[in-house]
């Protein structure tokens, strides 16, 4: 299943949508696309229950890649129990993983929720900038989503160590293939979106971008100090049960923090700033200060932590697509599988698109920022499974004859097929080079490479 997983229906539909949205991010790179769905879009965050839904998914985005994370850990470490269910110690080391895993997990969502008692993200406690409101929906949100990946969690748990590991479906269905693929997936994606392509554009929010239009207009003195504020009528409801609001606001303002107005309006290709020069503000900066050379005069440029381009929110979102893969090679009834797949798939993929346009309501991103995001993500999937299928596969191959274990293969169009299992087959292509020989004897024993020595001179 993992060698053919995009001729899935599942995996097909999500690359149509993806290409769907590759020919509007290639679109968003001309005119004023972006900024028309970032002007029609932020309106509607002003309806109180759209905006309930837009705090909750944002919330979400910063804990579903995490739980993903840990249920391929949990299938990684149950594969690796079935085929040492022998040694007494695996039960001991599957407790240790889970029992460390949880604490993790609960540990992280203790802190996030408590941390609502203190948590300033700019104006004070009890405001949440970003949506110029209280603190009320997201604490709510974070709350109903903590109970929501718990049963997640628990459920996986017990689905795993009480019913899956009692089979051999994880070696058979080589779950742990798709398990590993997502754990490439995200931490890949995370180290070259978040940490490399964000900070290498440091692209304004569209709220920063529109700052007058949805906070309120700034009065700066002669020294570009802020010193008055108009507050938009958004932000005006706000102040009824924030007096001091203008002052927060100034204050934050004028201590370059993270809500201020952009200089202008940056599409998704435009590097805010110098890119080399920028880089002493990257994480790590200070460690790259000592060997290159900055200049001393050169200040961060406005709106740079915004990192707006592209979304991370969009890639932690997509990891939900592995509930379903997962489902896929785990369940071993057909039509229970078939039918618990398409119905996970279904559910992630109207979950992923309220995400991706949630973010653009929010008026933290641009349609661009989620489109390309989300077509990486749609191409990368598909890349890693095929990668870690191929890397597992040559692996299994070479440990099956190093322990004296016959793998098969076959001829086909001048091409050697070499399996013992239908997911568990690689091709070595040019059959007549000089090196064929010597990679074919890291998968065949000697009478295999004698016969194909012969196929070779008989067609020669």
């Amino acid at each position: 299943m993992t060698r053919t997983i995009y001729k899935q229906w599942y995996i097909r539909t999500t690359l149509v949508f993806a290409g769907i949205l590759l020919i509007g991010f290639i679109a968003t790179s001309f005119g004023n696309i972006d900024r028309w769905f970032a002007d029609v879009m932020g309106e509607w965050v002003k309806i109180e229950f759209i905006k309930f839904w837009v705090i909750f998914y944002n919330e979400m985005g910063f804990t579903c890649l995490f739980l993903i994370a840990l249920v391929s850990i949990f299938i990684i470490v149950e594969s690796w129990y079935v085929k040492n269910r022998s040694n007494k110690k695996s039960k001991v080391v599957i407790l240790i993983c889970y029992s460390v895993t949880t604490m993790i997990f609960f540990v992280y969502n203790f802190i996030r929720l408590i941390g609502l008692l203190t948590e300033d993200t700019g104006w004070g406690l009890g405001i949440d900038p970003q949506y110029l409101t209280t603190n009320t929906y997201k604490i709510i949100s974070r709350i109903s989503i903590f109970f929501i990946e718990t049963t997640i969690l628990i459920g996986s748990i017990f689905f795993l160590r009480f019913k899956v590991s009692k089979t051999n479906i994880l070696i058979e269905k080589r779950a742990w293939v798709v398990a590993i693929s997502a754990l490439i997936f995200i931490i890949v994606s995370f180290f070259l979106l978040t940490l490399i392509l964000k900070q290498s554009f440091g692209r304004p929010f569209y709220l920063n971008v529109e700052f007058e239009r949805y906070i309120g207009k700034v009065k700066l003195d002669e020294n570009g100090w802020a010193i008055d504020i108009e507050l938009s009528v958004e932000a005006q409801k706000l102040e009824a049960d924030f007096p001091d609001l203008k002052e927060r606001i100034l204050n934050s303002y004028n201590n370059s923090g993270y809500w201020t107005q952009a200089d202008r309006y940056y599409k998704w290709y435009e590097v805010n700033g110098d890119w080399y020069q920028n880089l002493q503000f990257w994480y790590g900066g200070k460690i790259l200060s000592w060997f290159m050379k900055f200049d001393p005069e050169y200040t961060k440029p406005l709106c740079w932590n915004n990192q707006d381009f592209p979304s991370g929110h969009t890639i932690s979102g997509f990891t939900g697509v592995y509930y379903a893969l997962f489902a896929s090679v785990l369940i071993k009834d057909d039509k229970k599988r078939i039918k618990t797949t398409n119905i996970l798939f279904t559910v992630w993929f109207i979950s992923e698109i309220i995400m991706i346009n949630s973010l653009v309501v929010a008026r933290t991103h641009y349609v661009s920022d989620v489109w390309f995001s989300f077509v990486f993500c749609a191409i990368f999937m598909v890349t890693s499974l095929r990668f870690t299928n191929t890397l597992a596969t040559k692996t299994l191959l070479k440990k099956r004859i190093k322990i004296l274990k016959t793998n098969e293969f076959a001829i086909v169009k001048n091409k050697i097929l070499i399996y013992f299992q239908d997911d568990n087959k690689i091709f070595i292509t040019k059959i007549y080079s000089k090196r064929v020989e010597k990679k074919l004897k890291k998968y065949l024993n000697s009478l295999q490479l004698q016969e194909i020595h012969n196929w070779k001179n008989y067609y020669s």
